[in-house]
Order: structure tokens, then C-alpha cells, then sequence
């Protein structure tokens, strides 16, 4: 009999938007220390729901606090070598500032971009998708 033994890790996170003074929303782009353009996301501490770790590692992260935009919830999967998966659940967050707090060990870069052009500088097209399904929601209400 052959066993599987596969590895599974889970991190939580936010895009992160923001509306300018001309009715146009910007999203919240990192770059990680690896060169990956992704959101702020990290891995679940203690007995943290999903929210409450999205929640601490935009804070740690960025320095910010966001309103939570309620029903948003995307999750995307992907491998980690061939004996290990990661799941990362975002969530959508709304930010009244656009000061960010780079600590230049986990993320050293960040940029506020309109939707097109973020969806350009993101790394991976799992996380594209993520933003468009954001930008959609958003979209939707305005």
C-alpha cells in the first residue's frame, strides 16, 4: 500500500483597496523579499479564526487597519514542492490611508495601483484572478 503524505499549510490575508478623491479605487500590491508581487498574507498563529490572522498579519505587515468588506472570501490553492500544498483564504479590506509600513524583512516594497495595472505586476495568475473577483465586487456596489 503507498501512503500520501502530504504536508498542508493555510494562510490568511487582504486585498487591500482604497478609494482616491476621484471616485477611482487603488489596491494594495507587496513585494516579498523573494521578488513575488502578492497581497498581505500570513500563517494562521494559535487558535486565530481566518479573519483574525488576516487581520494581525496586515497589521504587522503594513501597519494598517481595514474595513472588512462582509461576503468576500477567496481562497486559492498551490503546491509547495511535490509533498506539500498551500491554501490562502483572502478576504477584502477597505483602507483610509495610504501610509504604509514596510518592515524591509518580509515585505520591501508596495504599491497603490488601479486595477489593470496591479493585475499586471501581480506574480501569479491565481492572484490576478483573486483581484478581479475583488475589483468585480466592487465594482458592483459603486
Amino acid at each position: 500500500m503507498i501512503e500520501f503524505n502530504f504536508k498542508k499549510e493555510k494562510s490568511c490575508g487582504f486585498v487591500v483597496y482604497r478609494r482616491d478623491g476621484n471616485g477611482g479605487i487603488t489596491y494594495l500590491i507587496i513585494r516579498q523579499g523573494n521578488n513575488i508581487w502578492t497581497f498581505p498574507k500570513g500563517h494562521i498563529e494559535n487558535n486565530e479564526s481566518e479573519l483574525q490572522t488576516a487581520m494581525r498579519e496586515l497589521k504587522e505587515e503594513t501597519g494598517l487597519e481595514v474595513r472588512i468588506f462582509l461576503g468576500f472570501k477567496e481562497i486559492i490553492s498551490y503546491p509547495l514542492g511535490k509533498n506539500a500544498v498551500k491554501k490562502v483564504i483572502f478576504f477584502l479590506g477597505e483602507s483610509s490611508t495610504d501610509e504604509v509600513k514596510c518592515d524591509g524583512a518580509e515585505i520591501v516594497e508596495y504599491r497603490w495601483l488601479p486595477h489593470k495595472i496591479a493585475r499586471s505586476q501581480l506574480s501569479f495568475d491565481d492572484l490576478k484572478t483573486v483581484l478581479d473577483k475583488a475589483n468585480t465586487c466592487l465594482r458592483r456596489i459603486n
